[in-house]
């Protein structure tokens, strides 16, 4: 293989994750300790379960550091959403984009992938109303991204399309 790029979450985001879980375990032990109504201690039990979680979370993702994009001679694959590579002549083009302040990598499909290479956590979670099996959408902000050498490697297979 003469190039690959493999892209990991960053860290920056899982210390981020944690930092949010301790302020919503912090929220929650102050509720549960200065109020008397049930209500509000029922939230702040709940503040705390999403905190542990969140902490939980974010401490594993920074010690199982595992790729989520790998790019390189025999194509794309992105962990979360497909089991293998998607080959370079499945692909008509890429777009870089920005959507709600996140960096996507647009990656249209030359037909329609099957249901049996998507992952099963991404055919539980797409919404009914966002379903375009021809269209691939790579969320690239939480992960450490070379984007030149991403972008000379996708204009190298001629599948790079300019905004």
């Amino acid at each position: 293989m003469k190039k690959e790029f493999v892209f990991t979450v960053s860290s920056s985001h899982s210390i981020m994750m944690m930092a949010f879980g301790f302020s919503f375990l912090m929220i929650g032990k102050y509720c549960q300790e200065t109020s008397d109504t049930i209500i509000i201690q029922i939230i702040g039990l709940l503040n705390m379960l999403l905190g542990f979680v969140s902490i939980l979370f974010g401490f594993i993702a920074i010690l199982k550091i595992t790729p989520k994009v790998i790019v390189n001679d025999l194509g794309i694959k992105d962990s979360r959403i497909t089991k293998g590579f998607i080959d370079w002549s499945e692909i008509e083009n890429t777009n870089l984009t920005n959507e709600n302040n996140q960096n996507i990598l647009l990656v249209s499909l030359n037909k329609e992938i099957e249901s049996s290479r998507l992952s099963t956590l991404y055919k539980l979670t797409k919404s009914k109303k966002n379903i375009d099996n021809n269209k691939l959408k790579i969320m690239l902000s939480p992960l450490n991204v070379n984007y030149a050498g991403l972008i000379s490697l996708l204009k190298e297979n001629n599948i790079y399309q300019e905004k």
